[in-house]
Parts: structure tokens; sequence; C-alpha cells
């Protein structure tokens, strides 16, 4: 069905001014500049990512047992995430670990 022939030309000025204007976009998302320094930037935050994930890692480490229990982490789960690559996040292997476990410990 055409949306043209069941409305009029009325009916369509009518919701055109009740819409939103819509936002503006940066000009340079449009343009091979702002993709070069959109992974530029994803260059430069590497390291820092790195190095969090690393002092996370770390953190969790020092952890006994039944802290990491009551976090409901394992030591199994620490090894796991560190034979991740360098490049990918543990953050979300481990969370989910751990909302599993909290799921079956209900």
């Amino acid at each position: 069905m055409d949306w043209r022939k069941v409305m009029s030309p009325a009916d369509m000025s009518l919701e055109m001014r009740d819409c939103p204007e819509p936002a503006p976009v940066a000009l340079v998302s449009h343009s091979w500049a702002g993709t070069a320094l959109a992974y530029a930037s994803r260059v430069l935050a590497w390291p820092s990512q790195i190095i969090a994930a690393r002092a996370a890692m770390q953190t969790l480490g020092s952890m006994s047992d039944h802290e990491l229990r009551d976090i409901g982490l394992t030591r199994q789960d620490l090894r796991d995430a560190t034979g991740m690559t360098s490049g990918d996040d543990p953050t979300g292997m481990l969370a989910g670990r751990a909302a599993e476990r909290r799921r079956f410990m209900r």
C-alpha cells in the first residue's frame, strides 16, 4: 500500500511539523579525515586499555579464593581471561561467568 494514497497533503504537512529537527552530523565523520581520526584515537587508546586491563587482572589475582567466590569468579576464570589475546577485553567474559553463576545460585 502506498502511503501517499492513504494520507492527504494536509496530513503530511502536519506530521512534518511535529517531527523534531534531525541532530546535526559532524562533517568530519563523512570524510577520510574522520576515519583516520577515529582509527588514530583507537590506536592511541589501546596502550592505556591494556594497562588498565592488566591492573585489573593483577587486582583480581591478588584476591583470595573466598573473595573471588564472593564476586562470582574462580581462579580458572582468571586463567581463562589471561589466555585471551592481548587485543581482547576480558571484562565481558568475566562478567558473563559471574552472572551465570549468580543465576544458578538462586
